[in-house]
């Protein structure tokens, strides 16, 4: 287990030196950022998220998940969390 750990911090260690790497991490972050902001709004503005209606499984969920509230807006505002996150760099 030494060996595969010690062969993954090699790569990684090679990799986080490689400009090429670096941009494009720091695209994917942005892009997955970006992709967070359209489903959090409705939820953190208390708007249903979706048209789907109540007689397909799906959409009853959805109503239910909309009819609880708090939990609603808390998914809202956990994703705009995620995005904060996703935007820090961590460098050790």
């Amino acid at each position: 287990m030494a060996t595969l750990f010690s062969k993954l911090a090699s790569l990684h260690s090679n990799l986080i030196r490689w400009r090429w790497a670096q941009l494009f991490t720091a695209f994917t972050r942005c892009l997955l950022a970006l992709g967070f902001i359209p489903p959090s709004l409705p939820k953190i503005l208390h708007k249903p998220f979706t048209g789907i209606g109540i007689d397909d499984p799906v959409g009853a969920y959805f109503k239910a998940l909309y009819d609880t509230g708090y939990y609603y807006d808390f998914i809202g505002l956990y994703k705009r969390g995620k995005i904060c996150c996703l935007e820090i760099r961590c460098d050790n």
